[in-house]
């Protein structure tokens, strides 16, 4: 397998309509896979008991992939400004448009389709949040930001209100370097959660988290002490509140995360307690809100109205 050139490689990232893209070496993920360890150990987690699968996979993407050499990190940025107008409830950035994990895999197929046809023996496995893949960590080792205290990678020049997608391959290239940690004394993110679910810098609770108990949690009824700040699904305020996203660039992805109107009529004043099942999930289909069942939205839309 030839050496690829760091510049070829982003340039095709860049072709095929991401936003950033970073070039790390497989080795261990030591400090990153330890935290994760003891974050799971203190249930943290909550309900998400399928992030104690395939621990060994985490640790060690060979075992994906046993020719691997390098992880090619990607993202897309979904900072829109984009308004819902007479929204009488909130759903996180990610979530208004195309479905994300679709979208980006589109992307690194195209992607590894253009490396392929150049290249016949590169061989690559593209991944975005449905695998046990280490994605900040690889994103952050790629050079593409740091992990915040709010737990997400932030990206100097586009913030954090990105999506990360790699490609574990068995190309050699030049490596990008880490970027040290710009977050300083800033706090906001952990005066802003709704919750108080960043208990520390770093450290996120799911068990106090809004996105978690609007997403993740299934369970017929939420806890009474869970403020959802009017999120139906997911929430994005430990990220409003971040500096980094105020001087943030908007992607060039715009098009993919704007709601629809129909989404918007949905979203709207009056409307969403009468949306039917049928309607709900057409309205839904094809986008990030999907993942929510329809008597997950009636939950959280009866919790998030009480006052």
């Amino acid at each position: 397998m030839p050496l690829i050139s760091s510049e070829e490689i982003k340039n095709i990232a860049s072709s095929v309509g991401f936003d950033a893209c970073g070039i790390s070496q497989i080795d261990s993920l030591e400090q990153d896979f330890s935290f994760f360890r003891q974050w799971l150990s203190q249930n943290a987690h909550a309900g998400m008991h399928y992030m104690e699968n395939y621990q060994d996979k985490r640790y060690n993407p060979k075992l994906l992939m046993p020719e691997a050499k390098s992880m090619i990190s990607v993202l897309l940025s979904y900072h829109t400004e984009i308004p819902v107008e007479n929204a009488n409830v909130k759903v996180s950035k990610h979530a208004l448009g195309k479905d994300y994990h679709h979208l980006v895999k589109e992307k690194l197929y195209a992607f590894i389709h253009i490396l392929k046809e150049k290249y016949p023996q590169f061989e690559g496995i593209p991944y975005c949040d449905t695998a046990p893949v280490m994605d900040r960590a690889w994103a952050a080792k790629a050079g593409l930001g740091w992990i915040g205290k709010n737990t997400c990678l932030i990206n100097e020049k586009h913030g954090s209100f990105c999506v990360i997608g790699e490609i574990l391959c068995n190309a050699e290239s030049s490596y990008d370097k880490a970027v040290e940690n710009r977050c300083g004394d800033c706090t906001l993110c952990l005066q802003k959660c709704p919750n108080q679910a960043l208990e520390k810098p770093f450290f996120l609770n799911a068990n106090k988290c809004t996105a978690y108990h609007t997403i993740e949690n299934k369970s017929e009824t939420l806890p009474e002490n869970i403020n959802l700040k009017n999120y139906i699904l997911g929430c994005d305020e430990c990220q409003l509140t971040c500096p980094w996203n105020a001087k943030a660039c908007f992607g060039n992805s715009e098009t993919y995360f704007s709601p629809s109107e129909d989404l918007k009529q949905i979203l709207s004043e009056n409307s969403a307690s009468f949306v039917e099942k049928s309607t709900f999930k057409k309205i839904t289909k094809g986008t990030a809100f999907s993942r929510l069942r329809y008597e997950q939205f009636l939950r959280n839309l009866q919790k998030a109205n009480t006052k």
